[in-house]
């Protein structure tokens, strides 16, 4: 349904509503298929042509919505929020950022909104240059929680201890372990009793426990599987579904894409030449420090024509997605795959 609504971008997919058709099990020889089928339907009587604004678009051009669907089952907005709040924690605890940790001094004690305002700039424009992304979802979660009125560097390290914990934990036990139970077990940590102080908060004369377990879920973040399966969320008022789980069919996409590393040399071009004309589609990762490098791939995808059949065609990029350190260009040659 996400990918309904990405395709089609005048409507709301809460105007529809998707039924899943049980399990049809046929046997083929040997071979045991199972279909699975499914119906989406408009709520408004009559319909007001949501359906058939997509049988359009679809029919320009079908690959598009494929890769849309493809890209459902890769990291999200949410988890490249959680990634790159730890990288900059990471980096304000370097002794090496200085220049970073500076400007993150002036933003805390700065007191008039126009000198703030210069410097998130500044700040963004720092991030920019560390290989972050400053998109909305990330600077307001940075600025809401992490750089929050009344932070210092105390709170940056208590948060740092946190998080370091909370893997350490998670990799001992084998499980995910949700926000809430963070907050719970570190409740009366003497870190965070010293810290809530700096904020500025009266604390309450009772039920300072909970009270403490509140603050500090305002001051952490979702991670793990809820935002992990944000995207994937399904309502449907007639039917309960189980929750989704990305990662059950994440893998799946990734042993049928042609993955190639990007290398600066020529050689490399003409591997990656034959390998798209022979695939129709190839992913080529880069790391986040080679920004030119993607600016002078995407500048020969543009001049150079690729082999299709008896056909010259260009190849074209569908898709650019960070996953932690890494860019992953998704290339595609339209003719060979539809």
């Amino acid at each position: 349904m996400n990918a309904f609504e990405n395709l089609c971008r005048d409507f709301d997919v809460e105007d529809l509503v998707l039924d899943l058709v049980p399990t049809i099990k046929s046997e083929n020889q040997d071979l045991e298929i199972i279909n699975r089928n499914f119906i989406i339907s408009e709520k408004t009587p009559g319909g007001i042509g949501v359906v058939d604004n997509f049988i359009k678009l679809y029919s320009r051009d079908p690959r598009k919505f494929f890769s849309l669907i493809e890209n459902m089952f890769v990291q999200n907005d949410y988890e490249l929020v959680d990634y790159q709040l730890k990288e900059f924690l990471d980096k304000t605890n370097d002794s090496q950022n200085e220049e970073m940790k500076q400007l993150i001094y002036e933003f805390r004690n700065e007191n008039t909104y126009n000198k703030k305002l210069i410097n998130s700039n500044l700040i963004k424009k720092k991030l920019i240059e560390q290989n972050f992304i400053p998109f909305h979802g990330f600077t307001t979660s940075l600025f809401n929680r992490i750089l929050r009125p009344g932070s210092s560097s105390d709170t940056d390290y208590f948060l740092t201890r946190l998080i370091k914990d909370w893997e350490e934990y998670e990799k001992t036990i084998g499980i995910e372990i949700d926000t809430k139970l963070m907050c719970f077990i570190y409740r009366n940590d003497n870190d965070l009793i010293s810290i809530l102080e700096e904020f500025g908060f009266e604390l309450p004369s009772n039920n300072q426990e909970n009270w403490r377990f509140n603050v500090l879920q305002s001051i952490l973040w979702l991670r793990g599987r809820v935002i992990r399966n944000k995207h994937l969320d399904l309502y449907n008022p007639f039917a309960q579904y189980r929750e989704p789980e990305r990662l059950l069919l994440s893998h799946i996409f990734k042993e049928y894409d042609n993955r190639i590393n990007f290398r600066e040399d020529n050689e490399w071009y003409e591997d990656f030449k034959s390998l798209i004309e022979k695939h129709g589609e190839v992913v080529v990762s880069f790391d986040e420090i080679d920004k030119k490098c993607i600016q002078d791939f995407l500048n020969y995808l543009i001049v150079n024509p690729m082999e299709s059949k008896y056909l010259l065609v260009y190849a074209r990029v569908h898709s650019i997605i960070k996953v932690k350190h890494l860019y992953h260009v998704h290339c595609e040659i339209a003719e060979n795959l539809q």
